[in-house]
């Protein structure tokens, strides 16, 4: 079954022209870079990161001026999809809308037609990432600020995944790379009901924006950044289970967890007076202010 991502991988030239084509009455266009607007995003198996990098504003060109409606405008959305597993999943299609509460607009497939054949994403995502344009016609005097980008799955029902706001996130800024954070709490009692084991969670280490150069650079987005966590489970009676799976950050703006990374923690059960040690990376929000590790769904400990 083939992978694909719906949307149009449009590039193309940001010329402003009035909607007849001419040159009077010129209104400029106006992109925002934006920052730290990132949704996680679970489709089937396959848990992907949704991110917006940018808005265009009033976007015009010569190939699509005739096609504008009067009184209307052309918003243009950079998205960014990738897969955060490290496993080849069947992705199913996605549909974006634009909302402002009042109304719902969908995707402008003419003017995605006439720039770009309208391109599906079709491909290997396993370890990839893939961006474009989209474009939405809307009345000339909305605001961009107002919209959410709604990302729903078009083959469960059209059910709803995420909603990611237009709206500059004015205190989003970037930490330093490799940034070590200064932890407020290191240690926390674990349990596992099932081999009846009993010990603790030690986090060693936090790095925040972590890179290691020569290692996916091009794989990475500029809108989310990577965490490293690394953790020593100890076990003082009975047997643990350490999984991959149990190990989550959950942040104030996802409000679920991403795995993005190596996971060095071997699978297999710990007995007590054993103890491992290994890491784990996750991708976060930009500007993200809230770090939460979860242990198995109910054990946490706050990183920030």
């Amino acid at each position: 079954m083939k992978k694909i991502i719906l949307f149009g991988l449009l590039i193309a030239s940001v010329a402003t022209l009035n909607s007849c084509g001419g040159s009077e009455s010129v209104k400029e266009a106006t992109t925002v870079k934006l920052t730290g607007h990132v949704q996680a995003v679970t489709m089937g198996q396959a848990p992907l990161v949704v991110a917006v990098g940018e808005y265009t504003d009033n976007y015009m060109s010569e190939d699509i001026a005739i096609l504008v409606g009067t009184g209307k405008k052309i918003i243009r959305v950079e998205v960014y999809v990738k897969n955060n597993g490290k496993i080849d999943f069947n992705v199913s299609p996605a549909s974006f809308t634009l909302d402002n509460g009042k109304e719902t607009v969908e995707v402008n497939s003419l003017i995605s037609l006439k720039l770009d054949d309208y391109t599906i994403y079709d491909g290997d995502i396993g370890s990839t990432y893939t961006k474009g344009f989209l474009f939405y016609e809307v009345n000339a005097d909305a605001k961009v600020e107002d919209y959410k980008l709604n990302i729903r799955n078009t083959m469960n029902g059209d059910t709803h995944l995420a909603s990611i706001s237009l709206k500059q996130n004015d205190g989003a800024t970037e930490v330093a790379e490799n940034t070590e954070l200064s932890l407020t709490e290191k240690t926390i009692e674990i349990e596992d009901i099932v081999f009846n084991g009993k010990g603790t969670l030690t986090i060693n280490k936090v790095i925040e924006n972590y890179v290691v150069k020569g290692e996916d650079e091009d794989m990475e987005a500029p809108y989310a950044q990577n965490v490293r966590v690394e953790y020593t489970v100890s076990v003082e009676a009975g047997s643990i289970y350490c999984s991959t799976s149990n190990f989550k950050l959950k942040t104030g703006l996802l409000k679920n967890s991403i795995f993005a990374g190596t996971d060095e923690l071997e699978s297999g059960a710990l007995k007590a007076g054993e103890e491992r040690t290994g890491y784990a990376v996750f991708s976060v929000p930009v500007g993200d202010t809230d770090y939460t590790f979860v242990y198995s769904d109910d054990s946490t400990i706050k990183l920030k």
